[in-house]
């Protein structure tokens, strides 16, 4: 049984057919390296085939050898690829990323720190190397994250302000989003919106679940449209030479 691909790889392997040229290996854009699709239905960079037509408006399909004469005596003339235009709209669905669960900024999480119990983006990491209390904390990329067997966010923390208690409670304040032991939550975090850390850890979880669950149905989603087009590709091979027959 045939292991499924990861979206990473998913995510290359479709660069790498689909959306990149066969002969300058540039992927393809709406500018010099815009996809253009030849009679024979083969599919190169309007750079690459401007550069082979040269003055002439005739030319050898780079792949396939057969004559290719332009419509319109440009490249530009050609059509442009349908297909690939629509790869590079599903193609975004690999690049989601974690917010910043400690600011309101909703920038994109860099790493996640042990101590505040929450994935950080770039300014939040920051104010961790300024700010003498937070300095200390422990900081890990996604793939340290990744490579890690147990769930960094269940292991026990002690208060970074009060060393002998253990973390018990977690402040969803805005201006807060830290967990906290219980006399910080007495003096410090008085009035907040307090809850159990089991609870938080648990709904951040729950999230990155739901997160991953949606990921997986777009990769399926990103799938049957490979499928698809790969058939209607066929189809019009098929189509082209039956005609080129008669």
């Amino acid at each position: 049984m045939a292991v499924p691909l990861s979206p990473t790889q998913m995510k290359g392997e479709l660069q790498d057919e689909f959306l990149t040229c066969s002969i300058c290996s540039q992927p393809y854009d709406n500018d010099e390296h815009q996809a253009k699709c030849l009679p024979c239905l083969h599919t190169n960079c309007k750079s690459c085939l401007q550069n082979i037509a040269g003055e002439s408006s005739q030319f050898d399909c780079p792949k396939c050898s057969k004559l290719i004469t332009l419509p319109g005596e440009t490249v530009d003339s050609l059509s442009d690829n349908f297909i690939v235009e629509n790869f590079h709209a599903y193609q975004s669905i690999f690049d989601l990323a974690v917010t910043c669960g400690n600011c309101n900024s909703s920038n994109t999480a860099v790493r996640f720190c042990h101590d505040c119990g929450s994935f950080q983006c770039q300014d939040c990491i920051d104010s961790h190397q300024k700010m003498r209390s937070m300095r200390h904390h422990q900081l890990m990329t996604f793939k340290e994250l990744q490579a890690k067997k147990s769930n960094p966010m269940m292991q026990q923390q002690h208060c970074t302000k009060h060393s002998k208690q253990d973390m018990t409670m977690y402040c969803r304040d805005a201006d807060c989003n830290v967990p906290i032991c219980g006399t910080c939550g007495h003096l410090d975090h008085r009035g907040h919106d307090l809850i159990a850390l089991s609870a938080a850890i648990e709904q951040t979880v729950n999230d990155m679940q739901l997160s991953a669950d949606r990921v997986n149905e777009r990769n399926e989603e990103l799938a049957c449209k490979r499928l698809a087009a790969e058939e209607l590709q066929q189809t019009m091979t098929t189509n082209f030479k039956r005609k080129e027959k008669k």
